[in-house]
């Protein structure tokens, strides 16, 4: 059952981090393995995500619900995996860490279940710190490069 957290600390204030958090649609794409994603309201979509568990490479569509939205503080989701016994949770949290920097938390969560379970969780319990390491990068130079448009426009 690999968790995993990661921070980071953004260089803006949080009145511009959180309105590019609180749209997963602004950030679904810096997942790991990301290949697209389909809405389905406000707060669930389907993720189609290919993953690598040793010598398998399988895209996967992955149910995210948004289970907690507070704003300029946390977004929180379930996920769950269509087909496969895999399921997890997650959530992006901020905070002001000064008037031009913010603190952003990152923190997954992913079970598998079944025969295959223990050496699923073994492979992710290896691949997902440097997953979610280059998900939080992504994220916050997402975040930078789309307060600088907005300045800019």
């Amino acid at each position: 059952m690999p968790e995993i957290k990661r921070e980071t600390l953004v260089p803006l204030p949080i009145k511009e981090v959180w309105p590019f958090i609180a749209d997963y649609n602004n950030w679904a794409h810096d997942m790991p393995g990301y290949e697209k994603h389909d809405t389905i309201s406000d707060k669930e979509s389907v993720w189609y995500v290919t993953g690598h568990v040793g010598p398998i490479n399988k895209t996967v569509p992955m149910r995210v619900v948004i289970t907690e939205w507070v704003d300029e503080t946390k977004v929180a989701f379930t996920l769950e995996a269509e087909g496969l016994p895999v399921s997890g949770k997650g959530s992006v949290n901020i905070k002001e860490n000064g008037p031009q920097e913010t603190h952003m938390t990152f923190k997954l969560f992913i079970n598998c279940t079944g025969m295959i379970g223990t050496l699923v969780n073994g492979q992710l319990a290896k691949m997902l710190p440097g997953m979610c390491d280059g998900f939080i990068k992504d994220l916050a130079n997402d975040i930078m490069a789309n307060s600088k448009k907005i300045k800019e426009a």
